[in-house]
């Protein structure tokens, strides 16, 4: 099997795996020692990389980092163990790369060597600290050693929500001892006997991911950053100053609604649907601002919502079953398919005050609203209208700018939660580079989206989300009039969990 090992541009580099494929050699397996002491003195992981080939093995005991893992057939894990863990570029020159590969201790997890090997495994993922006991096997021609694991303990997990959640499962299984666990994760053992006793899933999942915040910093960081690039987020700050997050949560009422309940631990459980109840109750607030408006009396048409990039409809359609007759909501989607998929669940679930449409929303400036209720039918589906609030959640890259775009030309309030800051960087809104929509050096801009799609170091990506956003709101609240505020839902739902609220305010 091959394995992959994250780089200092946080993508995933190819790593080639052992001489063996299958199972490493029986014959080093017969110098293994049958039991080890847990109080082996530890020793620096350079003295054991510093021994002489010998057909003799000793018990020694260390600790370090992962820094590479590769699996393979029968549960069987190569390491390589670090000091100090430091991200690999591709771009490193090949001395610098040997250099780095002379400095690992290759740490071997064999189940006939050690019983928990799968366990371990699957929990000690690049990121990890981890003591190791073993026997120190040192007859490779090159003379590099390798230890074979005896006796395993996790120090700290890696920040990997996915092993997060393994970890407490394995602890709810009673595979793994609390008390490693909860160290490892830097819980209390309250905490994790509350985990214990509970068989909650869902609630399992965003603890696992609130947790994978808590154990980032910058040194699990999986990107070697330019200081100039850090200092991008540094001169931003009076943004972040001028327009704080506001951090919320989901009202009771709607997050114990069983008309939006699920499967316990399943994706809508733990994710899509406390994101949609959120945008619900935010979204609710600006219609409800609409409708107490003098413009919108009891006899006027619906309050007229864009969703753009919605197509498959999750958000469309919980809104319009949600709200009611007080709103229409019109989705925009250049996806066919998804446009289709959105159609079919909107009938499947009677929806009469939504309709769907499909086009390029960065060049559509015409959007088919459908006409009021009082007018006489025309036999049209729809026809052209003002739009009152425009929504989108998770809009990728550009596609947020151009949302905000839709609500500029149309006046409208809006409601828009960003992500995947680097993508779709070639959408303009309506034929105007975002830089210039937003009023915001290239450069800059640039440099703000690549910290924001940093894995392992939570705190600079939230920052750069954080100032983004900023840019965003002070654009449209210089420029175009409006008043914007900075709301969060929990990060326990999604890290890309800011969104703008924008109201248009009077004669700007």
């Amino acid at each position: 099997r091959e394995e992959f090992e994250i780089t200092s541009n946080g993508r995933s580099k190819r790593n080639v795996g052992p001489s063996f494929s299958q199972s490493p050699p029986s014959i080093i397996l017969d110098k293994c020692i049958t039991t080890i002491s847990t109080t082996v003195a530890n020793t620096p992981i350079a003295n054991l990389l510093e021994q002489q080939p010998s057909l003799t093995t000793r018990t020694v005991g260390t600790m370090g980092w992962v820094q590479n893992r590769r699996r393979f057939a029968d549960n069987v894990t190569v390491l390589q163990i670090v000091e100090k863990m430091a991200p690999i570029g591709a771009e490193e020159e090949e001395e610098q790369s040997l250099a780095a590969a002379a400095s690992r201790l290759e740490t071997i997890l064999h189940p006939q060597a050690l019983a928990t090997a799968e366990m371990y495994g699957n929990m000690l993922t690049v990121g990890s600290r981890v003591w190791i006991a073993g026997a120190l096997i040192v007859n490779d021609p090159s003379g590099s050693p390798s230890l074979w694991a005896q006796e395993v303990r996790l120090l700290q997990a890696s920040w990997r929500p996915i092993t997060i959640r393994y970890i407490l499962d394995q602890v709810v299984e009673q595979h793994l001892a609390p008390e490693e666990a909860s160290e490892a994760l830097l819980m209390s053992q309250d905490e994790m006997d509350n985990v214990v006793e509970s068989n909650d899933l869902t609630a399992r999942q965003w603890l696992a991911n609130e947790l994978s915040a808590k154990l980032q910093s910058a040194e699990s960081r999986a990107a070697n950053l330019a200081p100039e690039v850090l200092q991008v987020v540094d001169r931003y700050a009076s943004f972040r100053r001028e327009f704080p997050l506001r951090h919320t949560q989901i009202p009771d009422d709607l997050l114990n609604d069983p008309a939006h309940s699920g499967s316990s631990g399943s994706k809508w459980q733990r994710q899509k649907r406390p994101q949609l109840l959120w945008m619900i109750h935010q979204i609710t607030k600006l219609v409800n601002r609409r409708v107490s408006n003098e413009n919108h009396s009891s006899n006027s048409s619906p309050v007229q919502i864009l969703d753009i990039g919605g197509g498959k409809g999750s958000l469309a359609n919980s809104l319009a079953r949600q709200v009611g007759s007080q709103i229409h909501v019109h989705v925009l989607d250049i996806a066919a398919g998804a446009i289709q998929n959105g159609i079919k669940k909107a009938k499947r679930l009677g929806l009469p005050n939504i309709n769907y449409q499909v086009g390029d929303a960065s060049k559509e400036t015409f959007i088919a609203i459908p006409p009021p209720r009082s007018a006489p039918s025309t036999g049209l589906e729809s026809s052209k209208g003002p739009v009152d609030i425009v929504v989108a959640l998770h809009a990728c890259g550009h596609l947020s700018d151009v949302a905000l775009g839709h609500a500029v030309q149309n006046g409208a309030d809006f409601c828009i939660c960003p992500c995947c800051f680097s993508s779709n960087s070639h959408l303009q809104v309506f034929d105007q580079d975002v830089t210039d929509f937003l009023d915001i050096d290239p450069g800059d801009w640039s440099a703000l989206k690549q910290v924001a799609e940093v894995q392992g170091d939570s705190a600079l990506a939230q920052s750069a989300i954080h100032t983004i956003c900023a840019i965003r709101a002070k654009a449209l609240e210089k420029r175009h009039g409006y008043t914007v505020e900075l709301k969060s839902f929990p990060i326990q739902y999604s890290t890309r969990n800011i969104c703008l609220i924008g109201r248009k305010t009077p004669h700007g």
